[in-house]
């Protein structure tokens, strides 16, 4: 019987790439020979999610998983991104975990009760895991760090983490008093010391009021992470003279390098509140998003206002995208945005986004509904226009060229 020729190892990599987001093939594979079971782990560990609230079907394999991670260490280094999903009360305790990924780059911490509009307390964590996550902040490898409902972090933590590149900060309540400061750490293999200055390229916060100190310690010629290099930029604006001098300073700081940038005005249009700074100071922007939200008439006045005095009629911007909810009633509204945004001379030369978001269900409320007919009907004046693009929940419909 002639013998079986072996496929080359490029090849079976090559197969395990395409089936990298079908976990239980890969499971399959991983058993199936040992040529298909290291490419197929890469795959399978390289995002794991810690689920720390009790009850969940995942909290009694959290132990299981880093015993597996400890006794084989090869695994640890196809980790690439570490989901933690705190409970709302104290966790229990764990430690040594910041050995087990020397190639992590990207931390999400978040609680167990976020869609219900809940949080965890930081100080609720395990002293022992809460070190090991300071620790695994300040990683070399690490450069995305993402935070979810969490009340009571020391965000001044995070200004120390030189090598980040990107930060979220989604519902924190920081806590910077002196009880909370990060106890010392001494650098080893695993949190080498982080560069003098490090350059952060994207940043989302929101909502603003509750992170302005964070901002200020950014700002801080202390801070190991510096703004000037900034690329993109996602912030929660609020009714505040603080909120914007804030905003202002910061847009000075990145006016050389910001190329997109994401603002969400949710307060401010139900107020017709408007927003006393341009943007023609940052000279490098191609992408602005103005999420707007609500349909009413402030709004509507809140973006004509936007449209006049923030928004230059010559300027270098390609794309802006306004975002609204999706209210399939509300016809005078979306013929009164047509008006607006085809008659803005801000907005002559440049390509729309249309950004709607819908809370209902997706079957019922757009799918298979919402096309160019229902445009026409809505914004005629847009789609004789042209150059525009449509997205219903961050998903792309359709784009009319000019």
């Amino acid at each position: 019987m002639p013998a079986v020729p072996e496929i080359p190892q490029d090849i079976i990599d090559t197969i395990i790439d395409e089936l990298a987001t079908d976990p239980s093939t890969l499971s399959a594979c991983a058993l199936a020979a040992r040529s298909f079971r290291s490419p197929s782990q890469k795959h399978m560990y390289e995002t794991i999610k810690m689920d720390l609230s009790p009850g969940h079907p995942s909290h009694t394999s959290v132990h299981r998983l880093l015993d597996i991670l400890t006794t084989n260490p090869l695994l640890g280094t196809s980790v690439k991104s570490l989901i933690v999903v705190l409970p709302h009360s104290n966790t229990e305790k764990l430690s040594g975990i910041s050995r087990l990924f020397p190639r992590l780059r990207k931390i999400v911490i978040t609680c167990s009760l976020v869609h219900e509009g809940g949080t965890s307390r930081w100080n609720a964590v395990a002293e022992e895991l809460r070190v090991d996550l300071y620790r695994l902040m300040r990683s070399p490898s690490v450069e995305e760090i993402s935070f979810h409902s969490i009340q009571g972090f020391p965000t001044r933590h995070l200004t120390t983490c030189g090598q980040l590149k990107a930060i979220t900060l989604i519902d924190v309540e920081p806590d910077d008093s002196v009880e909370s400061l990060v106890p010392p750490m001494p650098a080893d293999t695993y949190t080498c010391p982080s560069p003098s200055v490090g350059q952060l390229r994207a940043l989302h916060i929101q909502p603003w009021k509750r992170l302005s100190p964070f901002i200020n310690h950014l700002t801080n010629p202390s801070s190991s992470l510096s703004l000037t290099r900034l690329r993109e930029y996602r912030i929660e604006l609020y009714k505040s003279s603080e909120c914007f001098e804030t905003f202002q300073t910061t847009s000075e700081l990145i006016a050389g390098s910001l190329e997109k940038l994401t603002l969400e005005v949710y307060s401010l249009a139900y107020n017709a509140t408007p927003v006393p700074f341009d943007l023609l100071s940052l000279k490098r922007l191609k992408a602005l998003k103005v999420a707007i939200g609500w349909t009413t008439t402030p709004s509507l006045v809140w973006l004509q206002t936007f449209l006049e005095t923030s928004i230059p009629p010559v300027h270098d911007l390609g794309t802006i995208t306004f975002e609204f909810d999706w209210v399939s009633s509300e016809d005078d509204f979306w013929r009164h945005v047509d008006r607006v945004l085809v008659e803005a001379p801000s907005l002559a030369k440049v390509h729309l986004g249309l950004s709607f978001v819908s809370y209902g269900p997706k079957d019922l409320q757009w799918e298979g509904t919402f096309d160019l007919g229902v445009m026409r009907t809505l914004m005629p004046r847009l789609v004789a226009r042209g150059s525009f693009t449509v997205h219903m929940n961050d998903v792309k419909l359709f784009t009319v060229p000019r």
